[in-house]
């Protein structure tokens, strides 16, 4: 479906947005480094292990320091360019977002309502490119109906939701 784009618009996001924005890419930024500590280790214990496994062979050469250095500079290497990819592919967006401090509010339609009984919920299916589906409250499910328009609010560079109204 094609968004209604009545209205989409940039504003200045509130100190509360912006607090939540930064505990928000604190918290997701830890992980980053639990996992590069991990593949550092790794780095250097790989090399170690298969130096056993040729030692066990019977190479003379299993130990070598090139050999090994070489070896876990290589996979240092490899598993630093994994990290920086992913980091900026599903990170880096927050940081630009605490930068710019910008949020989108979008104008959409409501193209469909859906109680989800497991979970108590309601929700508002959109005719936006952003956000398919948002969960409302019990009172403004009954108070909107199909095709009326609702805004949404989401940080501009990670399209993370904020919001509706």
């Amino acid at each position: 479906m094609q968004a209604s784009s009545l209205k989409k618009y940039t504003e200045q996001i509130t100190d509360d947005e912006l607090k939540f924005l930064k505990d928000k890419e604190l918290e997701e930024r830890q992980p980053y480094y639990k996992v590069y500590r991990l593949f550092t280790i790794a780095s250097f214990v790989f090399p170690y292990i298969f130096a056993w496994y040729r030692a066990k062979d019977g190479i003379t050469t299993a130990f070598s320091k090139i050999r090994f250095f070489t070896v876990a500079g290589i996979l240092l290497f490899v598993f630093t360019f994994i990290m920086y990819v992913t980091y900026r592919v599903f990170h880096y967006k927050l940081q630009l977002d605490i930068k710019h401090k910008t949020k989108t509010i979008d104008t959409n339609k409501i193209t469909g309502k859906t109680y989800v009984a497991n979970s108590k919920t309601y929700h508002f299916y959109l005719d936006s490119l952003t956000k398919i589906s948002i969960e409302v409250s019990q009172n403004d499910f009954y108070n909107f109906e199909i095709g009326d328009e609702i805004c949404i609010e989401y940080f501009t560079l990670s399209q993370e939701y904020i919001g509706y109204y």
